[in-house]
């Protein structure tokens, strides 16, 4: 089994990355801009659905955003809105996102310290200062 450790920069980080034009860089790159609270920054997006729909999501801050079918975009809200201190947000979707299965994210973000409430309409994220710590994924 492989591992990651991931720390906090000492200093600001200034680069200028060229990634390849897909759907999944992308959807990180447009999350670690907003969490570094510069969203601008992430340009010549790929026109896939998905990360439309995030970029917009994450520019809107709104309390309840609605993910579509996007199953990578209803992760990466989940996640980012559990670090949002103070902040609740309603992460919803379609029906069928609705329908699959959430429970490993959901747990292991709880394990991290997040708040998070399953809903019959998506999950009510209570946005908090995470604990973070050493975290096991199985997941195919």
């Amino acid at each position: 089994m492989s591992s990651i450790t991931i720390r906090k920069p000492e200093g600001p980080i200034r680069a200028r990355i060229a990634l390849p034009r897909s759907k999944s860089m992308a959807n990180r790159a447009l999350v670690l801009a907003s969490l570094a609270g510069q969203s601008d920054v992430v340009i010549d997006l790929p026109t896939s659905d998905d990360t439309r729909i995030l970029d917009v999501l994450l520019r809107e801050r709104a309390l309840a955003m609605h993910c579509g079918l996007g199953g990578t975009t209803f992760r990466f809200l989940t996640a980012w809105a559990a670090v949002q201190p103070g902040e609740d947000r309603l992460i919803t979707g379609d029906k069928k996102l609705l329908e699959r299965p959430h429970h490993t994210l959901v747990q292991a973000l709880i394990a991290l310290g997040a708040r998070i409430d399953g809903l019959a309409s998506g999950l009510l994220v209570h946005g908090t200062e995470m604990k973070g710590g050493e975290l096991t994924i199985d997941s195919p």
